[in-house]
């Protein structure tokens, strides 16, 4: 999918602002240092200091390149064939209805930036966007867009607006229309920085990494490529759904591929209601209706939930929500039922097919049974110490597969009176567990970057091989493995039966974890300050909990190896920074300003506050 993305150089400091001027690159580094790149003759010299911290943006002219800072100005001036700089005291006048904190999405303006004479942006503290456009009568506000995690810049070629991201992809817009037209997965980290010179794109990273990419590879580039979050296969289809709220059909014999782009959220779960209609649900509430062939897609309801799953029976759709609220929507009827089933996320559901029962996940190791019959749930299986990541039915047996964050894989035998077995797998997270009727295998995948098939009972290991990138979902079939990525790539791995097989560790009981009031106390942010490209999310977490007016305590994890064990333990991930909420670890990283956008986050502050005794802003 990526063809080309050529590195220019590296170095230990993000690139925070990066714009192109007179065949010349001018870049700014988070340690103060004003630089320019020649991408002619790949040569850089220094062009002096400035402080990172005011930067406010850039203004370009014909013969004149201006830095806003928050008190004063750097001239970047081309004579006599050279460049030179000149700063002045006083900021740059802003037009005053610029100036206004406008509200997008229930955030405020974290960034403006000048693309053009006439055009500038305001990036949110969401994922949001707004371009505006300066007209003789005034200005306007053109369209919104938005990635999946914070916009961070944008420059414009022709009539094609392209933005960049910290989730790590050019995104492309048509000015005139505001219509996306597509993206770019370069998923080189977070992209703070974006310009295009003759036939070139130049991107900065928070690695302080200059890379190049041919204007032709992304203007060509027709799949969007998020990470993908699950796979479906029906009528010889096997669809992808990923983050950019696109689904993908590749089809299993003629091995093309089509897509669609459903929202602007993302496209999390897809499930068959017929031979030529799905329905998929997002994290912005959505309930959508495709048709198989792609060609076409109806929004039949949304609601204020975050769905992360589905699955479909007859004519009934079941979704389980982060919210912790299981629904029920009748596709003829178009009713829609809503159970508070959890103070928990529910994360996946599937139909318990002999039992007319649905099983249902929460990330804090619950596994609920709901009596279809009764309208009800019928048990509540708490499995203390364990965090569910996906489960898979194995319906002639009666089994039930969950995946956990802590490398075990759960067997629930349904007609033992849900009796569970543990097998330990990894020492990795376990993102996706799936499971084949066809040969009785199941398969997983896990963040130590293995992925597996093992016999039904998870005894035996047939196979196990190392990737190169993070899977994000898996789907097994008779003599394939299918894996998704989360660089939105989807990779096939056929299924070969090796003579020799390696016993995997068991193990009988839950391991026992100790608690820690401190956590269950207290809103924390965890944040590591030996990273300086960490500061980003710091300050943008920082943000949502005083958005949210949370007391909260800040612990640096830098230098305590202990702490740091036990949140990571606690919440499955290692990557920082965390926020506990009273003890739950709601999101992390491009998921929390998703959920922010969608007002998710919203509903789940609110009944954390309620718990508490308190109330919202």
């Amino acid at each position: 999918m990526i063809k080309k993305v050529t590195s220019l150089y590296s170095e230990d400091r993000p690139i925070i602002f990066m714009e192109d001027f007179i065949g010349f690159l001018v870049l700014g580094f988070s340690d103060n240092r004003l630089e320019i790149y020649n991408p002619q003759f790949f040569d850089r010299e220094y062009l002096g200091f400035f402080d990172s911290r005011s930067f406010c943006g850039i203004r370009k002219e014909k013969q004149k390149l201006t830095l806003i800072f928050k008190h004063y100005t750097i001239h970047v001036l081309y004579e006599n064939n050279c460049l030179k700089i000149e700063q002045n005291i006083g900021r740059a006048s802003i037009p005053q209805n610029e100036k206004k904190e406008e509200v997008n999405s229930g955030t405020k303006i974290r960034k403006q930036i000048y693309i053009s004479e006439n055009t500038y942006m305001r990036a949110y503290y969401g994922n949001t966007f707004d371009i505006f456009v300066k007209k003789e009568e005034g200005e306007e506000k053109a369209f919104t867009g938005n990635h999946t995690n914070w916009v961070t810049d944008a420059c414009i070629v022709g009539d094609t607006l392209f933005t960049s991201g910290y989730d790590g992809y050019i995104r492309k817009w048509n000015l005139k229309s505001g219509i996306y037209t597509g993206g770019y997965p370069v998923k080189k980290g977070w992209i703070l920085s974006i310009a295009f010179i003759k036939d070139n794109f130049y991107i900065g990273t928070e690695y302080g990494e200059l890379y190049s990419i041919p204007y032709n590879d992304i203007e060509n580039n027709q799949i969007n490529g998020g990470a993908i979050w699950n796979l479906y296969v029906h009528q010889n289809m096997l669809y992808s759904v990923s983050e950019n709220g696109e689904i993908v059909g590749y089809n299993l014999t003629e091995n093309v591929s089509d897509y669609l782009k459903c929202s602007v959220g993302w496209l999390n779960a897809i499930a068959a209601v017929s031979q030529d209609r799905l329905i998929a649900v997002t994290s912005r509430g959505e309930i959508i209706k495709i048709d198989n062939n792609l060609l076409n897609t109806e929004l039949l309801e949304r609601v204020k939930l975050w769905l992360n799953n589905l699955c479909i029976i007859n004519v009934t759709v079941y979704a389980v929500a982060a919210e912790g609220i299981f629904l029920l929507y009748d596709l003829n009827t178009r009713k829609i039922e809503t159970f508070k089933i959890s103070c928990n996320q529910l994360i996946d559901i599937c139909s318990l097919e002999s039992q007319q029962k649905i099983a249902i996940l929460s990330v804090e190791g619950e596994l609920i049974i709901w009596d279809r019959q009764q309208n009800m749930i019928e048990k509540i299986i708490k499995c203390n110490g364990y965090h569910f990541t996906s489960m898979a039915y194995n319906s002639s047996k009666e089994y039930i597969y969950i995946s956990t964050f802590e490398g075990t894989i759960l067997i629930v035998n349904i007609k033992k009176d849900y009796e569970i077995c543990y097998r330990k797998i990894t020492e990795g997270r376990i993102w996706k567990v799936s499971y084949c009727s066809d040969n009785g295998r199941v398969a997983y995948i896990s963040t130590s970057l293995k992925i597996g098939i093992c016999d039904e009972l998870i005894q035996k290991s047939f196979t196990s091989i190392s990737v190169n990138e993070l899977a994000t979902t898996c789907l097994l079939t008779n003599d394939l493995l299918f894996i998704g990525n989360e660089k939105g790539e989807m990779k096939r791995y056929p299924v070969v039966m090796e003579e020799e097989h390696n016993m995997l560790s068991l193990i009988s009981e839950p391991e026992s974890i100790m608690e820690h009031n401190f956590f269950e106390e207290n809103v924390i942010l965890f944040i590591d300050d030996s990273k300086e490209c960490t500061q980003y999310y710091i300050e943008r977490d920082s943000m949502l909990l005083e958005h949210y007016n949370l007391p909260y305590i800040k612990i640096d994890l830098t230098n305590n190896a202990g702490m740091r064990k036990m949140v990571v333990k606690r919440t499955g991930w290692n990557r920082f920074p965390q926020i506990l909420i009273w003890g739950d670890f709601i999101a992390s990283g491009s998921v929390l300003p998703e959920m922010l956008d969608s007002g998710t986050l919203d509903n789940i502050i609110e009944e954390k506050l309620q718990v508490k005794g308190g109330k919202m802003r």
